[in-house]
């Protein structure tokens, strides 16, 4: 009779002690945000990348002159961080956000809340679909272009919008207290303090032929990347 007590009580301690361990795998998957397909020299955090990876919540990208990166995200979205470019990935509630500190991105999205910060702009897509590109050409000065779908660009006093077609080069500059304009819908009310800029040049219109785009096929969802860093 002790015998057969004794099982159940052998299974009720190995299901108590593998309890922390589910605990643990469940918050490692709760932190992973894609998978990363990259080619050499690419780098997370520092570390260099294997040809195929997986990327969490915070994790920083960084490619050399020749390499790429590209994170493959759930329902086919992606994103592709082109050669010499650097970014972080942070989740923000049920947002992905894109730190964009150097070079070139180019995203694909389908009616998520994915989007890019770079020299203080949050750009964001407007339509379910949407094939776009952020590029950082320097500390005040941003390219947006649209090949499918709108993006829309906001800083703390204006916000622009780029429709499919279009690019537009947006250059910030720090406001003056007597310039910020009271918040409000479209205004960029509640972004950060560091990030209250200013548009003050919006040109090239309409120019997207001369940029750089990566290719993305809506046959196998696959990212081809552009010939020119």
């Amino acid at each position: 009779m002790s015998r057969h007590l004794g099982r159940p009580v052998a299974v009720l301690l190995c299901c108590l002690l593998a309890s922390p361990a589910v605990s643990l795998s469940a918050a490692e998957r709760a932190a992973v945000l894609g998978r990363i397909v990259a080619a050499p020299p690419a780098q997370v955090n520092g570390v260099a990348l294997p040809a195929d990876a997986t990327l969490l919540d915070g994790d920083r990208l960084a490619t050399g002159a020749q390499g790429w990166a590209r994170v493959l995200l759930a329902r086919g979205e992606q994103i592709h961080l082109a050669a010499q470019s650097d970014a972080r990935a942070v989740r923000q509630g049920e947002n992905l956000t894109v730190e964009l500190n150097q070079g070139r991105v180019t995203l694909r999205t389908n009616g998520s809340d994915l989007r890019v910060w770079s020299n203080g702009l949050e750009i964001t897509p407007t339509t379910d679909i949407a094939v776009w590109e952020v590029a950082r050409l320097g500390d005040s000065l941003t390219l947006v272009a649209a090949q499918r779908g709108s993006v829309e660009v906001r800083s703390a006093n204006r916000t622009i919008e780029v429709l499919p077609g279009q690019s537009f080069q947006v250059q910030t500059r720090l406001l003056d207290d007597a310039d910020q304009t009271p918040g409000g819908a479209g205004s960029g009310a509640g972004m950060s303090a560091n990030a209250k800029l200013a548009l003050t040049l919006a040109i090239l219109g309409g120019l997207t032929a001369a940029i750089a785009i990566p290719i993305i096929l809506a046959n196998d969802n696959q990212v081809v990347s552009p010939s020119v860093p």
